[in-house]
C-alpha cells in the first residue's frame, strides 16, 4: 500500500541564541498519541508579529473549512534565558529570546503533505568585561513550506525549502538573507519505528555551507523513544533526544545538538561593512513536558551550552577573530498548541 505524508516537527528550545527554527521536518504519519506528537518548540518570534501570525494559522483553516482536505494549525511561545558565559581574552556574554511560531499544514493528495511555516525571533545580546560588544540584538523572520510524499513499502520523501532574514538590528534587509533547504528519505517500519537520511544546503551569506541529516522516530518499548528534539535548517543538524513516557500527561527527555547561527551585522561600527558574526556549541538539555489538554501543552528546559564559540568574518567571508565561549546555563519554557 502507499502510505498518506504528514508534515510535523520535533522541536525544543535550545539557549536563547540558537531558538531559530523557521524549518519544519515532515514525516510519515500514524495515530499518534499525545506523548509522541510534535513539538513546534525551537522557533520563537519577535512579538509584535503574533497578532498577524495567530490571524495567519487560524485565517486557512477557517477559510477551508467546509472542504474536505484535513487542515492542522499550531502555534507556539517559547521565551529561554541563557546565563553568563566567560569569553576568551575577559569578559561575559549572556542572552535571552522570546517568539512565536504559527504553521498550516494539509493533504493535497492521499499521498502529498504541504503546509507553511511563518516565524520571528528576537535574541538580546549582553556583554560585560569588553571594550567593544561584537553585536547587539539580533532579529530573525522565517518562512517554510515543509512537503512530503508518501511512497509504496512505507516510504516517505521529506523537502523543506525556507528563506530567512537573520540580522543584528540595523542591518541591511537586503544583505541579511539565509535560503537553501533540506531533503531526506524515511522508511517506516512500523507506525512508530522511523528512520531516515538526508542533507541540508544552504547558501549563508557569502558561503554556501552543508551537512548531512539524521531523521529518526524510534520507539524503544517500555516508554522509551529515540528522535529529533530540534528541526534541522540553517542554524545545523536536528540532533537526538531519549524520552521517556513518566505519565498520561508528564514526558521527559534528554538532548543534545550542534548549533551555529550566522547573521548580518549593521555596518554601524567602523570595520564591519558587510561583516557577519557567528555563534555556535552544543547545548545539551533536559526536558519536562506536560500535557494541559488533548492540544495545548507547557515545555520545561533546563541544560548547559558547551564548546561554544564566537566568530567575525568579513564580507568575503574571511575570519577577523575568533573568541571560546565558557559553559552556561539555560533555561526555558514552552506554551505550543495543535489545532
Amino acid at each position: 500500500s502507499t502510505p498518506s505524508a504528514a508534515c510535523c516537527t520535533t522541536a525544543l528550545p535550545a539557549p536563547a541564541s540558537f531558538l531559530f527554527v523557521p524549518e519544519s521536518t515532515p514525516c510519515q504519519p500514524g495515530t499518534v498519541s499525545w506523548p509522541r506528537h510534535r513539538h513546534f518548540l525551537d522557533p520563537p518570534l519577535i512579538p509584535r508579529f503574533l497578532p498577524g501570525l495567530i490571524a495567519l494559522a487560524a485565517a486557512f483553516p477557517a477559510a477551508h473549512a467546509q472542504a474536505s482536505r484535513d487542515w492542522s494549525t499550531t502555534v507556539a511561545i517559547t521565551g529561554v534565558m541563557q546565563s553568563e558565559a566567560d569569553l576568551g581574552g575577559g569578559g561575559q556574554m549572556k542572552a535571552d529570546s522570546l517568539g512565536v511560531r504559527a504553521g498550516i499544514a494539509t493533504a493535497l493528495t492521499p499521498t502529498f503533505r504541504a503546509g507553511l511555516a511563518l516565524n520571528a525571533q528576537t535574541v538580546d545580546y549582553r556583554f560585560s568585561g569588553v571594550a567593544q560588544a561584537p553585536w547587539s540584538d539580533i532579529e530573525r523572520i522565517g518562512l517554510s513550506a515543509p512537503m512530503s510524499q508518501g511512497y509504496a513499502g512505507g516510504w516517505v520523501a521529506l523537502f523543506n525549502p525556507s528563506i530567512d532574514l537573520i540580522r543584528e538590528k540595523g542591518a541591511a534587509s537586503s544583505d541579511s538573507l539565509v535560503w537553501g533547504a533540506t531533503l531526506a528519505g524515511m522508511k517506516a517500519f512500523a507506525i512508530d519505528q522511523r528512520i531516515g537520511f538526508g542533507a541540508a544546503v544552504y547558501r549563508r551569506f557569502e558561503k554556501t555551507v552543508a551537512f548531512p541529516l539524521l531523521v529518526i522516530d524510534w520507539n524503544l518499548g517500555q516508554g522509551w523513544s529515540l528522535a529529533n528534539p530540534l528541526t534541522a535548517g540553517p542554524t545545523g543538524p536536528a540532533g537526538l533526544e531519549l524520552r521517556y513516557q513518566l505519565a498520561p500527561r508528564w514526558q521527559a527527555g534528554l538532548g543534545a545538538a550542534y548549533r551555529s547561527l550566522a547573521f548580518r551585522l549593521d555596518e554601524g561600527q567602523a570595520g564591519r561593512v558587510g561583516a557577519v558574526g557567528i555563534e555556535s556549541g552544543i547545548p545539551v538539555f533536559a526536558r519536562a513536558s506536560y500535557a494541559l489538554t488533548q492540544d495545548v501543552s507547557l515545555d520545561f528546559v533546563a541544560g548547559v551550552v558547551t564548546m561554544g564559540r564566537l566568530e567575525l568574518q568579513n564580507a568575503g567571508g574571511d575570519k577577523l577573530s575568533k573568541r571560546d565561549l565558557g559553559t552556561s546555563a539555560l533555561g526555558g519554557i514552552s506554551l505550543r498548541g495543535s489545532f
